[in-house]
């Protein structure tokens, strides 16, 4: 367990903020002047006697003892660990004392009055509660004040060693007050050296694949046309996207394989590879005869059949294929409007009777094998959907998403429902 930071850099703050209890507490309606005077809080010594006229109020530090009930803490930590600085425990004693410097023959009543706001302004306030600033950080701190039992004879031996006549005093008790340590020094973070080896790493020589990606395009509601990059990633048939890795131009990874959800492997060298780098490859999704929508992963290797023992294959990574929604042309809006049971069709490829699933927004629709009536949707052919708005759907705009094998296609269409 460490602690946090804890404690002052600076014990004028307590004093500080005596001064400014004070002030303030004498400013309440509580005391209206007349018959109350305002007087001058001040944390210097009562001797320093000022020239103005007035009332003033000395709340000074005379004296510093170490608290010896913080003296000792507890350890924490691991047994071998450095136990780091504590900080410095202290209780200080303020001697509140009160004098009037007004010539008008109530300097007595002046410095009374005084006294009794400050007597009772400690009272109500015994928790003393400051922010303090350490290392950038406000820093909340609290203090117990009390008046501590003097007796008259001390208080006159006191006031036998100033130079100042006896005047009207307490002491109070500012307890417990930590000094803040010294910050634990942090040992340097060790420093690393590369070196840059021109030689190929030994496991990047049959491949090693590390993700892949696609930049695509939306139509939003408002008509623009904004672009995303999912990874893994999401295409469909015709769509680019990128294998990323190492050791791609290599023997060992001469091949790109497609592995399905069975773990059937097909060579798609031919048919998808586009461009080929160390660390990249183009891909294409062809768009005749593309494999279903699904979640499926790629391998490179040799051009070896899997079931020979020279075959070597790179670590899968995923990426999903998903039925293509066509967009509206340029010039037409992605937005239908209608109204319920208004019919709508949605095309594309890679429909798939009994895979499919049509939303508008939340709302599933049902499918159909026949045309679809209020609420329901129809798969005519894998180019081809069509569906009817629900009879009881609230007016308001919906997107059109469509979801085949568990993967969604990318947003093309939006229907706004209207009485």
């Amino acid at each position: 367990m460490t602690l946090g930071l804890l404690g002052l850099l600076d014990l004028s703050i307590v004093t500080d903020r005596l001064v400014k209890l004070l002030d303030d507490y004498q400013r309440l309606p509580l005391f209206p002047t007349p018959p109350f005077t305002l007087f001058t809080p001040s944390g210097d010594p009562p001797d320093k006697v000022p020239k103005e006229d007035g009332s003033y109020l000395s709340i000074y530090l005379f004296h510093i003892e170490s608290d010896k009930f913080q003296k000792n803490s507890l350890v924490s930590g691991a047994r071998d660990a450095k136990i780091p600085s504590q900080p410095l425990s202290l209780n200080l004693y303020y001697l509140l004392s009160a004098f009037s410097n007004n010539k008008n023959g109530y300097g007595y009543r002046e410095e009374q009055q005084a006294m009794s706001i400050a007597l009772r302004c400690f009272h109500e306030n015994p928790i003393i509660r400051a922010n303090v600033i350490l290392e950038g950080q406000s820093v909340k701190e609290e203090f117990c004040l009390t008046m501590e039992m003097e007796t008259a004879d001390s208080l006159g031996r006191l006031w036998q060693a100033t130079t100042t006549a006896m005047r009207l005093a307490t002491v109070y008790k500012v307890s417990v007050v930590f000094i803040t340590p010294p910050a634990p020094t942090v040992s340097p973070a060790p420093v690393w050296v590369f070196r840059i080896v021109p030689e190929v790493l030994p496991f990047t020589l049959p491949g090693q694949l590390l993700s892949t990606s696609a930049n695509l395009s939306y139509r939003a509601p408002d008509d623009k046309t904004y672009n995303l990059s999912p990874s893994p990633a999401l295409v469909a048939a015709g769509q680019q996207f990128f294998l990323y890795g190492t050791g791609l131009t290599g023997a060992g990874a001469s091949n790109l394989y497609l592995l399905s959800a069975d773990g059937t492997e097909t060579d798609v060298t031919t048919s998808w590879v586009q461009l080929r780098e160390s660390t990249r490859l183009e891909l294409r999704i062809p768009s005749a005869s593309p494999p279903a929508p699904g979640i499926y992963q790629l391998q490179v290797g040799n051009n070896v059949v899997l079931t020979n023992s020279s075959a070597t294959r790179s670590n899968p990574t995923p990426f999903s294929i998903a039925a293509r929604v066509d967009p509206p042309p340029v010039g037409v809006s992605a937005i239908v409007n209608g109204t319920v049971d208004t019919a709508l069709e949605i095309t594309g490829q890679g429909f798939v009777s009994g895979k499919t699933e049509v939303l508008l927004g939340s709302i599933r629709l049902t499918p159909v094998n026949n045309s679809p009536a209020a609420g329901q949707f129809q798969v005519v052919n894998s180019t081809t959907l069509q569906l009817q708005l629900p009879a009881d759907i609230p007016s308001e705009r919906y997107q059109v998403r469509v979801r085949v094998n568990q993967v969604e296609s990318v947003l093309a269409k939006w229907v706004v429902v209207v009485p």
